[in-house]
């Protein structure tokens, strides 16, 4: 079951607490996904190569999938509502373009994190694995994918400000 069901979805603009309360779970539940990502792809020290994922890692990551697809009903029209409001040159589509996600992604960039059915396919997804069985991704390539984590958690952490924001507006 999602979170919230929209409150007031003919008005358009209005966005109620709960709203915002799940811009603020949206984003927490996507740096704990990037934190996982990280720490499954690579470490900062030698010799860079993490342990292969463990079924600890692989449930963390099914209950933050399913909590995104549980949700995405309700978090797309906000995040798709948040990039349109964005002042500077980054819609959805110009920042998957230069983030070089596929453009299928534009309505909702966090899928291409989650959709994946597990950590292997998912690895695969990001370009750190073509083989059959967990490897090691080399450094550059893990480094590539935290550098598009921390653009798009800085992105998640704007969108639950703007939210904040969005709310307050509304109760003065």
């Amino acid at each position: 079951m999602s979170i919230i069901e929209k409150q007031n979805p003919e008005q358009d603009g209005a966005y109620s607490y709960v709203e915002s309360e799940l811009a603020h779970l949206c984003r927490e539940r996507f740096i704990d996904l990037g934190v996982l990502i990280n720490n499954v792809t690579g470490t900062n020290e030698p010799p860079y190569s993490p342990p292969p994922p463990s079924e600890t890692d692989e449930i963390e990551y099914q209950r933050l999938r399913f909590w995104f697809f549980d949700n995405q009903k309700q978090f797309v029209p906000l995040l798709r509502d948040f990039f349109r409001t964005q002042v500077y040159s980054h819609n959805p589509e110009e920042f998957i373009s230069d983030s070089e996600l596929p453009i299928r992604y534009q309505d909702n960039i966090l899928l291409f994190f989650y959709e994946p059915e597990n950590l292997y396919q998912l690895a695969k997804q990001l370009g750190l694995q073509s083989g059959t069985d967990i490897g090691e991704p080399s450094e550059k390539e893990a480094s590539d994918v935290r550098r598009l984590m921390l653009a798009i958690s800085r992105k998640m952490v704007e969108f639950d400000e703007w939210m904040n924001e969005m709310v307050s507006g509304n109760t003065k």
